[in-house]
């Protein structure tokens, strides 16, 4: 939690000591927290600070266009590759949409990760969601995320 994380970063820096701490997902918000700075992070979704793919590039102009004042974070990526699968998903919806054109559209994405956004994701009829074994290292250096690998994610083979 981020209460923990705070106070075990702000007790290390006290004493002088400087681990490379690894963040979960609940403590991304924290980036100008004492003791974070190198501090790594594995995220599920692209890296919400690189605009080195179109993709990441259109998220980055729907931002400043219309939330200019909003910086950029792993929880707006999340929903922005949401609402990106939702797109794909519906795009071939007709004009009176049911919830099972979405599942169609969701059945007919097999290894796509929407542009780079996410892992490759695959939709089985009648199934679970097959895991994605992808994800994007991120690091905290000067109060800034940086993305030390841009937009190239680390992906495993599937078991």
């Amino acid at each position: 939690d981020n209460n923990s994380t705070r106070r075990v970063a702000a007790s290390c820096a006290q004493q002088g000591y400087k681990p490379v701490i690894s963040l979960v997902q609940t403590s991304v918000d924290m980036p100008d927290e004492p003791g974070l700075d190198q501090a790594l992070f594995t995220s599920e979704v692209f890296p919400w600070v690189a605009e080195d793919t179109e993709a990441a590039k259109e998220f980055h102009q729907v931002m400043r266009q219309f939330a200019p004042g909003l910086p950029p974070s792993f929880d707006l990526a999340s929903g922005w590759v949401a609402a990106k699968l939702f797109e794909k998903a519906a795009a071939r919806i007709g004009d009176n949409p049911a919830a099972s054109d979405i599942l169609e559209g969701l059945w007919s994405l097999q290894g796509d990760n929407l542009g780079g956004l996410t892992g490759p994701l695959t939709f089985a009829r009648e199934q679970k969601a097959s895991p994605v074994f992808c994800h994007w290292v991120m690091r905290i250096e000067g109060k800034k995320w940086l993305a030390p690998q841009g937009s190239t994610p680390v992906c495993r083979p599937r078991p």
